[in-house]
């Protein structure tokens, strides 16, 4: 009998013990953590500045309530996450985030950035306060803010050889880009822009441009250039690749080039447009 009762009192002992630790009774603030939604990998030539992956980015805080800034800081890539070591505050808070690769400015409702020139590829993203989003991680999908230009190709017409001496644009390389109404809010002055016949990894602010391209046609003995300026549209956050091919209405005369803008591969959109 003895034994009986010093076996029941060691199984007492231990479930007192096992009562002593409950695992839900510590409960530390929860760390505001991001994951990246989307692949920034677009599988495109890119050159050193282009961004294709992120190992940290900086994040502004707003409270959405008072419009005010609550904090900023540099993220610490751990795994798939990006820890902050700020904390959501003890009781329901209404966040909303900005964040961005170059350096961020709180503004009221809002944040902005400010390349000055198109060194440097900027993404962004912006999440706006989510009751789903309170204490869980914040899921951020990032987007390319400037226009790329890639390749370049001007084709010969039907019976002709072409030789393209030049292909020149000028465009807005920096400005003003707001966070929350994702667009561009200002731009700086156009600055002349050399392109390339074949592959470029040229920057610019969306918006339509004049091209200039001056090219000499040869078909037997005739030997003539021309030289022909249109417009062409650069889509934010895509890859512009330009393609154009002159119309020729006789050996005497080159009417116009049509362009084609295929955009690839953070979209598919074709635009016909004229060179007169």
């Amino acid at each position: 009998m003895k034994k009986i009762y010093f076996a029941l009192a060691a199984l007492a002992v231990f479930a007192a013990c096992n009562k002593e630790v409950p695992t839900s009774s510590v409960q530390g603030p929860a760390e505001v953590v991001f994951k990246i939604e989307n692949s920034l990998d677009f599988a495109v030539q890119t050159r050193a500045a282009a961004v294709t992956s992120l190992t940290t980015f900086n994040v502004v805080a707003e409270d959405s309530d008072s419009q005010s800034e609550v904090w900023s800081v540099a993220t610490t890539q751990s795994g798939s996450n990006y820890n902050t070591g700020k904390y959501w505050p003890s009781v329901d808070g209404k966040y909303a985030f900005y964040a961005a690769n170059t350096t961020l400015a709180y503004v009221a409702g809002g944040a902005t950035v400010s390349p000055a020139d198109n060194e440097l590829d900027v993404v962004v993203a912006y999440s706006p306060y989510s009751s789903a989003n309170y204490k869980n991680t914040v899921a951020l999908t990032f987007e390319h803010i400037y226009a790329r230009i890639g390749d370049v190709t001007i084709n010969a017409p039907e019976g002709y050889s072409i030789a393209v001496s030049s292909i020149s644009t000028a465009i807005s390389k920096g400005g003003t880009y707001n966070l929350q109404s994702a667009g561009w809010t200002s731009k700086s002055a156009e600055a002349a822009q050399v392109l390339a016949e074949g592959a470029n990894d040229v920057y610019a602010v969306p918006a339509t441009y004049d091209v200039t391209v001056v090219y000499t046609l040869t078909k037997g003995d005739f030997v003539q250039e021309f030289t022909k300026t249109g417009s062409v549209t650069l889509v934010q956050g895509k890859v512009n690749s330009i393609s154009a091919t002159p119309v020729v209405s006789s050996d005497e005369e080159a009417q116009d080039i049509v362009f084609t803008v295929t955009l690839t591969p953070w979209g598919s959109q074709n635009h016909d447009i004229s060179l007169n």
